[in-house]
C-alpha cells in the first residue's frame, strides 16, 4: 500500500502529533527553570519514541502488503523452452504459438548466420499477447519482447519475432557497423518502397547518380566510399546551400553569421564550403537504406557471411562488407539497387479503368455542353 494509505502515517501527522504532545502549555513554560524545561522535553520526546516506532512499523508493512498484493498480479505462470539458439519463455499455453513463430523466425535468420548463434546466449525472448499485465520478467537485462494483438495474423506475429531475432544477432557487431546503419542495423522488407522513393527523390546529386544506373555512385550515396571532400562530392551547390538553410546559423559569433548569410542568402559557394568545413558529410541515404544494404549483404553471403564480418575488424567498412559477401563489388550493388527500384511503388498502381472513365465522362459533358450551347444560339 502506498504512503498515502490511511494506516500509514505521513510526515505532516507525526509533525502534528509531536506538535501535540511534545510542546508544553504557555503556563507550564512560565513555571519551569531552563534546566527543568529541557528534561521534561526530553522526557516527552522519549515516551514518543516507541509510538513513533510503533507507527513506522505499521506504515512499512503496510507497503510491504501492497508491493506482494502488486508482484502477485503481475506474475504469471511461464514456460521456458528452447528454439534452436534461441531461449524463449511464456505462458504454457502459448507454448505451441511461440514454438511455431520462433522457428519460423529462425529459418529466416539462420541461413547467413550459420557459427554466430553465441550472440544470442545472453538474450532471453518472451512471447506475450499485448493485453496481458507484464512481470517481473522485465526486469532482465537481455529481455526481448515480442508483443502481438490477440487477433494479429500469424504473418505478422513471425515478423514480430523476425524482428526481434534480428535485433539481438546483429546487436553484437561493431560500433561503426551500428553507427553506420543509423543505430539499428535491422529493416523491415516492407520498408522496401519508402527506400525506393528516397533513392529516387534525395537532394543528392550522388542518390540521382546511383539511381540512374552508376553503381561507383551507389557506394558514395550509401557513405561507404572516403568521406574527404565527400560533400562537394554528394551534394551539388544548391543543395549543399539548402541543407546549411535548414540548419540554420550555428553560435552566436558574428564571423559564422556573416558566412551563413553569405551562403543562404547571397548563394557564395565559398562561404558555403568554408562553414561546411568543419562539419562531418551527412551520407545522403538514411539508416534505413544503409541497413537494407547490410542484410542485403548478408543474405548474398549466404552461410557464415555474419561470421565473416564479425571475423573481419580490420580494412574499411566497404571491404569488410564484401568479403562478407563474397561478391563482385559492381555484382552486390547492381543486385541491391534491383531489388530497392524493383519496389518502388506505381504511380499508376490501383487505379485501373479510373483514367480511362474519366476521360470518357469528360468528354460526354465536353458533347452535352456543345449541344446545348447550339440550342441556345438557334
Amino acid at each position: 500500500m502506498s504512503s498515502g494509505s490511511p494506516h500509514a502515517p505521513t510526515g505532516k501527522a507525526l509533525f502534528l502529533l509531536l506538535l501535540a504532545l511534545g510542546v508544553p502549555s504557555s503556563g507550564a513554560r512560565a513555571q519551569e527553570t531552563p534546566s527543568e524545561a529541557v528534561q521534561a522535553a526530553r522526557a516527552r520526546v522519549d515516551s514518543l519514541l516507541p509510538i513513533l516506532e510503533r507507527l513506522r512499523e505499521r506504515r512499512d508493512s503496510a507497503r510491504e502488503a501492497e508491493r506482494a498484493r502488486l508482484l502477485a498480479e503481475s506474475q504469471f505462470p511461464l514456460d521456458t523452452f528452447s528454439v534452436g539458439p534461441l531461449r524463449v519463455v511464456s505462458r504454457p499455453e502459448r507454448r505451441e504459438l511461440a514454438t511455431g513463430v520462433f522457428r519460423e523466425a529462425w529459418e529466416g535468420w539462420a541461413p547467413f548466420a550459420a557459427g554466430s548463434e553465441s550472440a544470442l546466449r545472453s538474450t532471453l525472448f518472451a512471447f506475450r499477447y499485448s493485453s496481458e499485465r507484464s512481470s517481473f520478467l522485465e526486469r532482465e537485462r537481455h529481455l526481448r519482447w515480442v508483443s502481438v494483438g490477440r487477433g494479429s495474423r500469424r504473418e505478422a506475429i513471425v515478423h514480430a519475432a523476425w524482428l526481434k531475432v534480428g535485433q539481438a544477432l546483429l546487436g553484437g557487431l561493431g560500433e561503426d557497423i551500428r553507427e553506420w546503419a543509423g543505430g539499428q542495423p535491422v529493416v523491415s522488407p516492407d520498408r522496401l518502397p519508402w527506400i525506393a522513393r528516397e533513392v529516387v527523390s534525395a537532394p543528392s546529386q550522388a542518390a540521382r547518380r546511383c539511381y540512374r544506373g552508376d553503381l561507383a555512385w551507389c557506394w558514395e550515396a550509401l557513405g561507404l566510399a572516403d568521406t574527404i571532400g565527400a560533400w562537394e562530392r554528394w551534394y551539388a551547390p544548391d543543395e549543399r546551400r539548402l541543407f546549411l538553410e535548414k540548419s540554420g546559423p550555428r553560435g552566436g559569433a558574428d564571423g559564422h553569421r556573416a558566412l551563413w548569410a553569405g551562403c543562404v542568402e547571397q548563394g557564395r559557394d565559398d562561404a558555403c564550403g568554408l562553414l561546411l568545413e568543419g562539419m562531418a558529410p551527412v551520407i545522403p541515404l538514411s539508416g534505413e537504406a544503409r541497413a537494407s544494404f547490410l542484410l542485403h549483404v548478408l543474405r548474398r553471403g549466404g552461410e557464415g557471411a555474419l561470421a565473416r564480418l564479425e571475423a573481419a575488424p580490420d580494412g574499411t567498412l566497404r571491404e569488410r562488407l564484401l568479403r562478407a559477401s563474397g561478391e563482385h563489388p559492381d555484382t552486390l550493388m547492381a543486385s541491391w539497387r534491383r531489388e530497392v527500384l524493383r519496389a518502388k511503388p506505381d504511380a499508376w498502381a490501383g487505379l485501373g479503368w479510373s483514367p480511362v472513365l474519366a476521360l470518357v465522362w469528360v468528354l460526354v459533358f465536353a458533347a452535352l455542353a456543345t449541344r446545348s450551347t447550339r440550342c441556345r444560339l438557334g
